[in-house]
């Protein structure tokens, strides 16, 4: 084999080979931010240089997370039977208003005037902070639901089985006396 063809040979599956590891990387690049609940936003938070755009940005991740919270809060109410009251109508309410919370924070995100995005950034960040409270407390609710829920349910079959438990000891002593019986009167 000549020395030119050696070499694009070579330059070919090197190449291949850089181009197999630069999608590797990708993918498992991908999959890792995917991982992380907000895609391109968990990766824009974290590798974003600090200021007042990073913390729009933490916002939004966080505004994320918190409807996914409450989301699944109530996904677990229902899961369970559990009565739920108006949870439903109230997530609903809230995930609408965190779309319209989120669209301020992404116009907000483009502000080219540093100055009005920091005076904006401060009542962004108290709204988010008070949708955080009531998804927090969505979420106190339903594990107070399920707790008490759990707590009637496991009350009623401890009850249940300490009734069954001295049924059966009562069932066991009076074999027990049978059989004492049968063998007195056998000798």
């Amino acid at each position: 084999m000549d020395p030119a063809t050696l070499l694009v040979a070579l330059l070919v599956v090197s190449v291949l080979v850089w181009a197999l590891f630069l999608g590797f990387v990708g993918l498992l690049g991908y999959r890792l931010i995917g991982r992380a609940g907000q895609g391109w936003l968990a990766f824009q938070a974290a590798f974003m240089l600090p200021g007042p755009r990073r913390e729009v940005i933490r916002l939004r991740v966080q505004l994320t997370r918190e409807v996914r919270g409450a989301r699944k809060a109530l996904s677990t109410i229902d899961a369970n039977g559990a009565t739920r009251g108006e949870l439903a109508i109230l997530v609903r309410r809230l995930e609408r208003l965190a779309q319209t919370l989120d669209s301020q924070l992404r116009l907000l995100s483009c502000e080219p005037d540093e100055e009005m995005l920091r005076g904006f950034l401060r009542p962004a960040r108290q709204r988010v902070e008070e949708f955080v409270g009531a998804t927090r407390r969505i979420r106190q609710v339903a594990l107070a639901v399920l707790g008490g829920e759990t707590d009637d349910t496991l009350h009623r079959l401890t009850s249940d089985v300490d009734r069954e438990v001295l049924a059966l000891q009562a069932g066991v002593d009076a074999l027990q006396a049978l059989a004492a019986q049968q063998l007195e009167d056998k000798h």
